[in-house]
């Protein structure tokens, strides 16, 4: 099959986070919109935010739940030498392996058809940048040995947490307020930005430092996200839940 068509197919197929994830800019000229279904989670905007913070230009990176791999290729873009994809979707695995060979930057992306257990990472080597986002409150559904309760779920991510600081020197995280997606088992108290906030706080004590978090604000352009303010911190319903959750950019103090 001619590899665009085959790109166009697998990101089509309908599976578990199909069409979730936007594409790369290369890609997009490739695959027009008008010819798939996109649907954004806001990546160009949380990009521009790591960005401000992070530079990618000669860096290792490591994507864990890389989706159509928007993260993955716009790294590159930005001078990576090489990224290590995780991602346990069949399809999407194979869209972002194809993908990389009709990019011509196969040589750079190592793609792994797996979920990536953050419990379980002191083999991976080390990484410059992981990006984590939007994977840990999905702790044994899609990956790991299911815990026995909410509190159990709120401990595995803290140690999800503290285990990457072995890994990696920066650490881009994201997390859901609801285990699983399941809105009727929700994983903090209040289900506020201040809850993630002081969640990943503590699971940062001794081993990461937090310089960076970024919160989603309306303007009229769309969407940008802004460092924490008395204003943007509060919980804006209207939003939806994507666009409540923080993004933390973290530092590890373990890693020389």
């Amino acid at each position: 099959m001619n590899p665009i068509l085959r790109l166009q197919s697998l990101y089509m197929q309908q599976s578990k986070h199909s069409g979730y994830q936007i594409l790369a800019d290369r890609l997009r000229e490739l695959l027009p919109q008008e010819r798939i279904v996109v649907r954004s989670r806001q990546e160009r905007e949380r990009l521009q935010f790591i960005a401000t913070t992070l530079e990618l230009a000669g860096k290792r990176v490591l994507d864990i739940g890389a989706n159509a791999g928007f993260f993955t290729f716009e790294a590159l873009a930005a001078g990576a030498r090489e990224v290590v994809a995780y991602e346990g979707n069949p399809a999407l695995a194979e869209f972002v392996r194809v993908a990389a060979e009709v990019l011509a930057v196969g040589d750079k992306v190592d793609v792994r058809n797996a979920y990536l257990d953050p419990l379980h990472v002191d083999a991976l080597g080390r990484f410059d940048v992981t990006f984590l986002m939007n994977v840990l409150h999905h702790m044994g559904d899609d990956f790991g040995i299911e815990p026995a309760d909410i509190g159990g779920v709120r401990a595995s991510i803290a140690e999800s947490i503290r285990r990457m600081a072995g890994v990696t020197r920066h650490l881009v995280l994201q997390l859901g307020y609801c285990w699983k997606g399941n809105r009727e088992l929700p994983l903090l108290d209040h289900g506020t930005k201040q809850d993630q906030m002081e969640l990943v706080s503590a699971a940062s004590a001794g081993c990461w430092k937090v310089v960076a978090t970024g919160i989603p604000e309306p303007t009229p352009e769309g969407i940008a996200y802004r460092p924490v303010s008395s204003e943007n911190c509060i919980r804006r319903d209207a939003m939806g839940e994507f666009l409540n959750r923080p993004l933390f950019v973290l530092e590890s103090q373990v890693l020389e």
